[in-house]
Parts: structure tokens; sequence; C-alpha cells
């Protein structure tokens, strides 16, 4: 009888815990992209237009950040604080745009906007030293968009390091500026007919890790859906509906399409 080598048991092992899927299309824009640089990658997301690639590591990356977020809640809960609100939905945007607050936590008689992120030490160290605003544009922006929505002056971002354990913790305040930024951006992206310019090259840096490069910067195809057909018009609280069947068009039926799709002509 032959023993497999301790390295074919282990490349055996990784290989069977190795899989890549196409993740789903979510019916709205999630509100932590409110601080995207790049209204081209909104426009593309809001239209469907590339498939977004899911592998192993990256669910697992989202799911610690998950595991994270219980951690930190025990923790407060620990010291005496308690949560509220958790998982609040918050709609814009004429309700293609939706988001979920980690909750509101009160102290000393003053509501504040709970975020809970994790991080590797590298993103932590430069958060510490930066700042939300400067180090990590898109939480800060998240964050002024819902205490916007929700009409508070305060939040909190606790971040988790994931090499250390160790904690940080900054008050965010409301930015009405910001906060009519982002409105803005949102309306007239979902307002246009037309894609948005590019904010760079494959060799820029926001560029080459985007997932959106495949079809902005690599000519891949469009994916077929009923977002991407010119038949497709999008219509108020979240809805979209089909110029053919002069009807509205489900979220499953938008995943489907139909034989009748037809590339819409910004995206030729």
């Amino acid at each position: 009888m032959s023993i497999l080598p301790e390295k074919s048991i282990s490349e055996k092992i990784l290989s069977e815990l190795t899989h890549t899927k196409i993740s789903e299309h979510r019916a709205h824009i999630g509100y932590s992209s409110a601080g995207e640089e790049c209204k081209r990658k909104f426009w593309y997301d809001l239209h469907w237009a590339y498939d977004r690639i899911v592998d192993d590591r990256l669910q697992r990356i989202f799911d610690t950040g998950f595991i994270g977020e219980d951690f930190m809640e025990c923790s407060l809960l620990n010291a005496g604080y308690s949560i509220h609100s958790k998982q609040l939905e918050i709609i814009g945007c004429h309700g293609h745009v939706l988001g979920h607050i980690d909750g509101i936590i009160t102290i000393n008689n003053i509501d504040y906007l709970i975020e809970f992120k994790t991080m590797n030490d590298s993103n932590f160290t430069k958060l510490k030293k930066e700042g939300c605003r400067k180090s990590k544009r898109v939480y800060y922006y998240q964050m002024q968009a819902y205490m916007g929505k929700l009409n508070l002056s305060n939040g909190l971002l606790m971040v988790y390091n994931k090499n250390t354990s160790e904690y940080y913790l900054e008050v965010i305040k409301a930015n009405k500026f910001v906060f009519e930024e982002i409105e803005s951006m949102m309306f007239d992206v979902l307002t246009s007919e037309f894609i948005p310019d590019r904010i760079g090259e494959k060799t820029w840096f926001a560029c080459k890790f985007c997932n959106a490069k495949s079809i902005c910067q690599d000519k891949k195809p469009i994916s077929i859906n009923c977002r991407t057909c010119n038949n497709a018009d999008i219509e108020n609280d979240g809805k979209w509906s089909c110029s053919l069947k002069s009807e509205l068009i489900n979220t499953e039926q938008q995943r489907l399409g139909c034989k009748h799709w037809i590339i819409k002509e910004s995206l030729k």
C-alpha cells in the first residue's frame, strides 16, 4: 500500500476547498458604493453590466467581516453599551439604492450611528494615522449617507485589526455637503442614459483592482440581462420596465432576460 506524501494531502484538501462562482446581481445598489470615486462603475453596477466573480478566499474575507461585527458588538455590550435599530433598512435614490445600518448606539444621551469594519494591519495603521475620511473614503461616505438619511449628527466608526485584535474608534461628524454630494451623484448616474467617463487607464491603481475592469478596460463581453437591454427603462420605487411589453419586470425576469435582448446603445 502506497502512502500519499503530506504535500499531496494538503494540495488535495486545498483543491477541494477552492471554488469560484458568479455572484448573483443584487436588485439595488448598496450604500457602501456611495463613496466610489468612479461614477462609471456605479453606472455599470446599476445596470448589471458585468458578472462579479467570487472565489472562496474572497467569500471568507466577507464572512470574517460578519464575524468581526458580532465580536465588536459583544465587546460594546460587555462594556455596558446597548445597540438598537440593528439592520434598519435605508432606501434612497427613488428606491434604487439600499443599505442596512449596523445600528445606533446612545452615549451620554446622544445617538451615534455605529459602523463596524475589519481591516488588515496595513490598512488599520493607515487609518489610525490619517483618519477615516482620508484613508477610507468609501466608509466615510457610507456613514455620511446613513447619517443624512437618518438625520443624525454623529457617527462612531469601530474597526477591528484582524492581525493584532486591536480596536480603533473614531467619531465621525455629519457633513451635509458630503451628503448632498452623494445624493446628487446618485441621482445623476441613475437618470443618465450615457456611461460616465473613466477616471483612469487600466494601469491606474484604482482601475487595476476594479471589479468592472473586465468590461471597462479589457473589452470583455457585456452581461446579458434586462438591465443591459435597450428595451429596459428605469422607474421609480426601485422598479424597471420593458418597453416591448409595456409593463414592469421583476428582479427575476430582469436576471433572465429574453430573446429580444439588444445591447444598450451606450454599451456598444
